[in-house]
């Protein structure tokens, strides 16, 4: 699929103001909090420090699951 947005809206990429399609950035944040267990606040900055930490915390948590378990958990 090919969404043209013309309509944009200020987003943050490693801290830095930028400015986005206003789509594309709310199904982005939209569909990484649903997956990630976090709110869309959470993942409005997917490159900044804190929101890294985060991700790596989950990625230890899918590890440990999946060597114990041999399975993925179903929930972080």
């Amino acid at each position: 699929m090919i969404f043209e947005d013309s309509k944009k809206m200020t987003s943050y990429m490693d801290d830095v103001e930028v400015q986005v399609s206003e789509f594309a950035c709310t199904f982005r944040r939209r569909l990484m909090a649903e997956h990630l267990g976090m709110t869309e606040d959470e993942v409005e900055d997917p490159l900044n420090d804190e929101f890294i930490e985060k991700m790596n915390d989950i990625a230890q948590v899918i590890l440990v699951h999946r060597k114990v378990y041999s399975t993925y958990p179903g929930k972080y």
